[in-house]
């Protein structure tokens, strides 16, 4: 029986093979693990379906496309140890073609006159050596699926950065990577991108949360989603053409996560737009826990509508955020000083304009400042119809007390007794 490579992601058409459990040639249990592949989200291990003799049709850091066969299980062992002959398995730059047929590397050194190909797509040692027209049928599958198609993309010769091939090694990107460059070329390139700053003066918490004791990340996705949802709507929004966008029905904060392991993933909060602060805090916590144990859930990883990343726990005092994939603006964070934080926000030219970015920030500053303490506001303020404090209220995930006229004068009062009583 073939084993085929799952689509693990609706984004991805080719995989990486990162790791083999078991040799070629050998013997496998059922379940057992078999094949370790990269998508451009994670890193994904395939158990054998059945026990039985594993053929491999690839080797590790190949290309597979998905939905096509990967490797053989069959009852009997092959008759020879595919392993001394990986020439078989991997066409590369050294590989030939004659008379529109490809052969391998060994093959294209043997004598091919005594031998009928006719009907092959591509031609191995082993064909040759045993003329028989049908073997090696799972790997000419293969080969055609790894042919591609040639893709006009910007490319760097040894030229342009002034050295010699002899200079440098050639390395394959991840599919993370790939990704990433992907979702960048999306975005429309740096002609069409521009960022703009501005300062938060932070302090002590109103209501204190350990988790973001020396970060504002939590406070930008609340407020920021709340924002996007209504009056800043048309920034939650993507290019079509230019003379269309598209506004997102619902706001989904994309958190940019990274570590020192190169796992750079953007994970998506469901409608944060509609989200209490308490709610985005522990969202925020659970998505940080799973990026570490690399448990992150598909529904985690599908496209956001704006992204923040923060670079705080940093000496970073600047950030130049990229846009990610198909998406109007991302947010970046970083520390100024002990009580100060700036946020960057770059946006996409062909959606939205400099002014309209700058109110943007220009809203979004007092309503995350309202989170700290500040010599004007008042630390004992109650509602005086409940007597609920003022951090009560702020940890209830609320901006604060609303002031209320009255007969009497001027009033406190908390959101619940505000729109219940």
């Amino acid at each position: 029986m073939e084993v085929m490579v799952p689509k693990e992601n609706n984004n991805d058409q080719v995989v990486m093979i990162t790791k083999l459990y078991v040799e070629n040639g050998c013997f496998i249990d059922e379940g057992a693990d078999l094949i370790e592949f990269e998508t451009s989200k994670t890193a994904v291990v395939l158990q054998s379906p059945a026990a039985g003799y594993v053929t491999f049709y690839y080797q590790v850091d190949d290309e597979v496309e998905v939905n096509s066969p990967v490797c053989s299980i069959n009852d009997k062992a092959p008759e020879s140890d595919l392993s001394t002959d990986k020439e078989i398995i991997n066409i590369s730059s050294e590989t030939k073609r004659h008379d529109g047929l490809t052969f391998s590397k060994v093959a294209s050194k043997l004598d091919k006159s005594q031998t009928d190909l006719d009907g092959h797509y591509w031609v191995t040692s082993k064909v040759l050596a045993n003329s028989d027209p049908s073997a090696r049928a799972g790997l000419e599958r293969q080969e055609k699926n790894n042919l591609r198609r040639d893709v006009k993309v910007q490319s760097t010769t040894s030229s342009d950065i002034g050295f010699g091939e002899e200079d440098y090694k050639v390395i394959k990107t991840t599919m993370r990577k790939r990704s990433e460059i992907s979702n960048l070329r999306i975005s429309g390139g740096g002609e069409f991108q521009s960022t703009i700053g501005i300062e938060i003066t932070g302090g002590a918490r109103l209501a204190k949360n350990v988790v973001f004791e020396n970060s504002i990340q939590d406070l930008v996705c609340y407020e920021s989603s709340k924002m996007l949802g209504n009056e800043y709507n048309d920034l939650n929004a993507f290019y079509i053409s230019d003379s269309e966008i598209g506004i997102f029905n619902s706001v989904a904060a994309g958190i940019s996560l990274d570590n020192d392991s190169n796992k750079l993933t953007v994970a998506r909060i469901n409608d944060s737009g509609a989200l209490t602060l308490p709610a985005i805090q522990d969202r925020l916590g659970s998505l940080f826990i799973q990026f570490e144990d690399g448990s992150l859930s598909p529904e985690s990883l599908i496209p956001s509508t704006y992204t923040i990343t923060d670079l705080s726990s940093t000496g970073a005092t600047y950030i130049l955020p990229l846009l990610n994939g198909a998406e109007t603006l991302i947010l970046g964070i970083v520390r100024k000083s002990c009580d100060s934080f700036g946020i960057y926000a770059t946006f996409d030219h062909r959606v939205s304009s400099g002014l309209r970015v700058s109110h943007f920030l220009d809203n979004l500053k007092p309503r995350i400042e309202a989170h700290f303490n500040s010599k004007s506001s008042p630390e004992e303020a109650k509602c005086d119809f409940c007597f609920k404090s003022l951090s009560e209220e702020i940890g209830l995930g609320q901006r604060g007390l609303l002031c209320l006229s009255t007969s009497t004068g001027q009033k406190n009062i908390c959101r619940n007794c505000y729109e219940g009583w």
